[in-house]
């Protein structure tokens, strides 16, 4: 089942003024940051406003941990950038623990990775020393791509790691609220040599489970009779000690990444990329049964780019946000919105000119939807903060 989108532009990036304050009636677009290169990478809906996690090219090193606070209005209240001493920090997401503490996980220098606690007002950013996660798996090379709290309390972390063979293969770590690891796991597939497992998401049921979800290399035989490998999007369910249930692949004849994984009242959602060339590229959508078997796999797309960087499922449907091309030549915002089927209810998407992006979708209690992206303004890629009415149109300030 196939969705062809027409889209709408709802907004344009070029004419906003470059200003952290707008007056009331304005659509709610806004853009943070320096001089230099930055990027939108996770958002947390606080009490008073949003604290925004991007990466910043400021520092010396290149690459560096930002944080934004802003009101609700989205406006600037202060911002802070991590002092990383000279290392190359690539922030990857962020949780709130129940003490309001903010834990921030980044990947440092393409060897380990770090988690830097912080106030949510950011006073002691730069205050406390970071926790280095290394694996004790023997590795070439790790990458963290995700952090999630879980329901007893700690969080679960999910990436992959390079064994010495040159492989990648999916990483796990579960941690209590101090960062100390309590297990870690590493789950390559029993597959083909050279093929790569990747992990890019977790989920938990809130009793039993923890589902962690990636993609897999698989040898498959083409409509030609040749072999070639093609990578299939993967989800593995595993118990509270991190041991396996089971391991199910969502397998076509298409290269295949998974993307983000949700669990909504007992259901697991899955989200996902298909792409048939480098200039065409898909989202793609199904729900796992309790044994990890996906139903209709769905997809999403025109012609030519439209991608799915996350998604969030309420009672009103299912919130994804991304990028696509359909209107232009360069890469949009794309929010889109689906039934708890899987059918489109709208979708919009809001850019000009240069590549922007959506990276994080929230819903407010107010059923008004947040986005956390990264935009092209000023020459030079920002933060970017919009904010979008139930129907999908812009919001008013």
């Amino acid at each position: 089942m196939r969705y062809l989108p027409i889209f709408l532009l709802i907004s344009f990036f070029l004419g906003c003024e470059e200003t952290d304050s707008y007056k009331s009636g304005e659509t709610y677009i806004k853009f943070y940051g320096t001089s230099s290169k930055e990027q939108g990478i996770d958002i947390i809906s606080l009490d008073d406003g949003y604290l925004l996690l991007g990466n910043t090219e400021s520092s010396l090193s290149g690459s560096s941990i930002m944080l934004v606070k802003t009101d609700k209005n989205g406006n600037e209240e202060w911002q802070s950038v991590y002092n990383g001493d000279l290392n190359v920090d690539e922030p990857v997401g962020m949780i709130q623990l129940e003490n309001d503490n903010i834990v921030i996980l980044s990947n440092r220098n393409d060897t380990t990775g770090i988690l830097t606690y912080t106030k949510p007002d950011g006073s002691d950013l730069n205050e406390n020393e970071p926790i280095v996660l290394k694996p004790v798996t023997e590795n070439i090379q790790v990458r963290y791509n995700s952090i999630e709290t879980l329901t007893e309390g700690g969080f679960l972390i999910v990436g992959e790691i390079k064994n010495p063979q040159n492989e990648w293969d999916m990483l796990s770590m579960k941690l209590d609220d101090n960062g100390g690891i309590i297990w870690e796991k590493v789950e390559g597939y029993k597959g083909e040599k050279g093929s790569d497992d990747l992990g890019k998401s977790s989920t938990e049921d809130g009793a039993q489970f923890y589902y962690l979800f990636g993609s897999v290399d698989i040898l498959k035989t083409n409509s030609d009779g040749e072999e070639v490998i093609v990578s299939d999007m993967r989800t593995v369910s595993v118990n509270r000690l991190g041991n396996i249930v089971w391991d199910k692949q969502v397998s076509t004849s298409d290269n295949e990444y998974g993307v983000a994984i949700k669990n909504y009242n007992g259901d697991l959602y899955i989200l996902g990329r298909r792409e048939s060339s480098t200039t065409k590229k898909d989202i793609i959508f199904s729900r796992l049964d309790a044994n990890g078997n996906a139903g209709a796999l769905i997809e999403y797309g025109g012609d030519g780019i439209d991608v799915g960087n996350d998604m969030i499922i309420t009672p009103t449907g299912i919130f994804i946000t991304g990028s696509s091309n359909q209107n232009s030549g360069s890469e949009d915002i794309l929010v889109l919105k689906l039934n708890l089927q899987g059918q489109v209810i709208w979708q919009n998407t809001v850019g000009y000119e240069g590549v922007d992006f959506g990276s994080k979708v929230l819903i407010e209690e107010d059923n008004s939807i947040v986005i956390l992206g990264t935009g092209f303004f000023g020459n030079n890629d920002k933060i970017c903060l919009l904010k979008l009415d139930e129907s999908g149109n812009l919001s008013k300030l």
